[in-house]
């Protein structure tokens, strides 16, 4: 189910706040264009680039009432009316539109401070690293120049809609001094001071309080504070299976660096028996994991046996299809490292994904994502090359993909 829309006047603005939230683990996915293909659909975050600063205020209107009216699927899902920290482009047409899309009884909260990239709003006016909006070059865009360094009068020259100041005085006195003033008001565009993450994170909380449904108006990190709150991400409980088909000396250490660090059940499979009955060395690993309960660590390696000539690309099959049918008797899995290019490639193969939805770099040429396809999709994968990292790289790849989340 989506649980936030994202609507930006410009690409990078859509990516950046997009990112944002799939950097925290939920599934999100950008359309470059207002033309929404289906293949974007699907994520809990659909971030959608109107490209629309530029435009005549009245087509940014037509551009944006459009989207919203379209794709933000109403009940608990969250609205973000990406803008500009800079307040380039169309900030009131843009509000005015998102808000007449919605049923009566919306509002708009708009924040434009982003603290992280030195942008502020104190008593109403953007400050960039302390300096007032308008003595910066950026004023002065050459395609969307900005007209004041006030966030109301900016809104103003395109909406006749009252606003209305939440000054940094009643920030600074928390939630439920903010919340209070949300409810005394009835303007339907509010403006807040902010100056720190902090402030944003209070601001979040005083809305949910509030209990009015407001579109928020921002740069991005205040989109993320009223996400996490709504939907605090859902914490890893699956168990994970750590597939290791390289037998290099480097991954042999990570093997036993992981072992003797995590509390983990162990299997190794003998090669021979694997390459006869794969099947029965699945049944073999799935009688040693019965008493692994729900959030176990459950590894799979390979005997230092002798090496076969000739037969690697069998020893790769056969240790795929034993982990597919490990997969496959043990449901709690939400999660598979899979040591070697050859064993990464062999599973997909396996398992009948047809792509990856690529996540993050855990660690220099160590990746994570999603399986894209196949019975087995949004099952995390984390791959590597059996000689890349230190002995404990299986270790660390495990927690950096800690915030990412697998099959509900």
């Amino acid at each position: 189910m989506r649980k936030l829309l994202i609507v930006a006047d410009d690409l990078t603005g859509a990516n950046d706040t997009g990112a944002m939230l799939a950097g925290l683990g939920y599934t999100s996915a950008a359309s470059p264009g207002p033309q929404v293909d289906p293949c974007v659909l699907g994520r809990e975050v659909l971030s959608v680039n109107a490209d629309s600063r530029a435009l005549p205020p009245d087509e940014a209107y037509a551009r944006v009432k459009s989207l919203v009216g379209g794709f933000f699927p109403g009940g608990q899902a969250l609205l973000s009316k990406r803008i500009d920290s800079t307040l380039r482009g169309n900030l009131g047409a843009e509000i005015d539109a998102a808000l007449d899309a919605l049923p009566a009884g919306w509002r708009a909260a708009v924040v434009s401070a982003s603290p992280g990239a030195g942008r502020l709003c104190v008593g109403g006016t953007v400050l960039v690293h302390g300096v007032p909006l308008m003595e910066t070059g950026m004023a002065r865009d050459v395609r969307t120049p900005v007209f004041s360094s006030c966030v109301l009068e900016t809104i103003a020259r395109q909406s006749s809609r009252p606003g209305r100041l939440i000054p940094i005085d009643t920030v600074l006195k928390g939630p439920e001094a903010i919340a209070q003033a949300v409810r005394e008001s009835d303007e339907p565009i509010l403006a807040f001071d902010a100056a720190s993450d902090q402030h944003l994170d209070w601001i979040a909380q005083a809305l949910e309080a509030a209990q009015t449904p407001f579109v928020g108006c921002d740069p991005g990190p205040f989109t993320l504070a009223r996400t996490l709150l709504r939907f605090p991400p859902r914490a890893q409980t699956g168990s994970a299976l750590v597939v290791v088909g390289s037998r290099t000396e480097e991954s042999r250490r990570q093997v036993e660096t992981l072992a003797a660090r995590r509390d983990c059940v162990p299997v190794e499979l003998d090669v021979d028996r694997l390459l006869e009955d794969a099947a029965g060395e699945a049944k073999r690993a799935l009688a040693a994991f019965a008493g692994a309960g729900r959030g176990s660590l459950l590894l799979l390696s390979l005997t230092a046996a002798r090496t076969l000539p000739g037969r690697a690309a069998d020893v790769c099959a056969a240790l795929c299809r034993c982990a597919r049918l490990v997969l496959e008797g043990r449901p709690d899995v939400d999660r598979c490292y899979l040591s070697g290019g050859d064993i990464a490639r062999g599973f997909l193969d396996e398992v009948g994904a047809r792509g990856v939805e690529l996540l993050c770099e855990l660690l220099p040429l160590a990746v994570c994502g999603r399986l894209l396809g196949g019975p087995h999709e949004g099952l995390l994968v984390l791959t590597k090359g059996g000689m890349i990292g230190g002995p404990d790289a299986i270790e660390r790849m495990l927690e950096n993909a800690s915030r990412f989340r697998g099959p509900a």
